[in-house]
C-alpha cells in the first residue's frame, strides 16, 4: 500500500483502497460503469466521489505530457489493477471503448474481442 497525499488514501496497485479520510467504502457508480470512493477535501472541507482507477493511476503511473485520460486496456471498469490502466489522449480512450464497437458494426466491421 502506498500514501496518495493528494486524497489522504492508501492505494494498491490492484486497486484496492483504504484510509481515515474517505467517507464510503468504494461503490459502484451505476451511472458511470466505475467503482468510486468519497473522499474528504480538506481544502474545500467537502466530500466527493473520486473513481479508484484514478487513484490507481496517480498513485503508480508516470503521468504522460499530453494524455489526460485514464484508460482501461481490457474495457473492463471494473478491473482496477495498475497493469490494466495507461494514460491516453481523448481519441485513443473513444477508440478502446464499447461505443467505437458498435459504431464500427453499424457500418458492417466486427469489432475486436
Amino acid at each position: 500500500m502506498v500514501f496518495n497525499e493528494k486524497y489522504g488514501v492508501y492505494v494498491t496497485k490492484h486497486g484496492h483502497v483504504r484510509g481515515a479520510l474517505y467517507l464510503m467504502p468504494p461503490a459502484l457508480d451505476k451511472a458511470s460503469g466505475y467503482m468510486k470512493v468519497t473522499i474528504y477535501d480538506k481544502e474545500t472541507k467537502k466530500s466527493r466521489p473520486v473513481a479508484v482507477h484514478q487513484l490507481v493511476a496517480e498513485t503508480f503511473i508516470k503521468p504522460v505530457e499530453g494524455k489526460r485520460y485514464i484508460d482501461h486496456i481490457d474495457r473492463n471498469k471494473l478491473n482496477n489493477d495498475v497493469s490494466n490502466l495507461r494514460y491516453v489522449t481523448q481519441a485513443e480512450n473513444n477508440i478502446n471503448s464499447k461505443r467505437s464497437d458498435r459504431a464500427l458494426e453499424h457500418y458492417g466491421f466486427r469489432p475486436h474481442e
